[in-house]
């Protein structure tokens, strides 16, 4: 089926326009070597449900959600490669780790990215949204079908978990390493 050369333009345009930030998304969940598959498969998600794009400024949020899915698919089918490799390993089948799975960072992006993976899942994905993507709180309430104090309230629980493990209970947010400050709409 050939779609209409409007809806071409404006696929384009949409790709143009939120790729790499849905591809920083992907990268941040999930490392460089895997992110680009998703963000290919997220986009055809996209094209299959254009009809379905809220539009608008809404169009970014709605992306992050498609690329969860999508990434969520993916974390599946590593459990099941990783199970079949220690399945392999007890049958005496020698698997070794591919060399581009390991990832070079910096001892500060190492201690942020520890901490926050003491947080719990929903907590990890609304601070991440909110600090690395720049969705507003108001945009990740409903991409979490939550409400907005209580999105306000998560991120407040985070920033102070994070500043404890950082050594300061008392430290604002403002004073937290780079990658764990940055931070959307209030």
């Amino acid at each position: 089926m050939v779609e209409p050369a409007n809806n071409q333009e404006a696929f384009k345009r949409l790709y143009e326009k939120y790729s790499t930030r849905v591809l920083a998304y992907c990268v941040r969940r999930i490392g460089p070597d895997l992110a680009h598959d998703a963000l290919a498969e997220t986009f055809l998600v996209a094209w299959r449900r254009f009809d379905d794009l809220p539009g608008g400024e809404d169009n970014l949020p709605y992306l992050y959600g498609v690329a969860s899915k999508v990434l969520s698919n993916s974390r599946r089918s590593s459990l099941r490669r990783s199970r079949l490799a220690s399945r392999l390993q007890s049958l005496g089948v020698d698997h070794t780790a591919d060399a581009s799975t390991y990832v070079i960072q910096s001892d500060q992006n190492r201690r942020v990215l520890a901490a926050i993976a003491q947080l719990g899942k929903k907590d990890q994905e609304i601070l991440m949204l909110y600090t690395w993507e720049e969705v507003s709180r108001e945009k990740i309430a409903e991409m979490m079908g939550m409400t907005k104090p209580a999105v306000d309230q998560r991120i407040h629980r985070c920033y102070k978990r994070l500043a404890r493990t950082f050594g300061n209970a008392d430290v604002e947010p403002t004073s937290l390493p780079r990658v764990a400050k940055k931070g959307g709409e209030a």
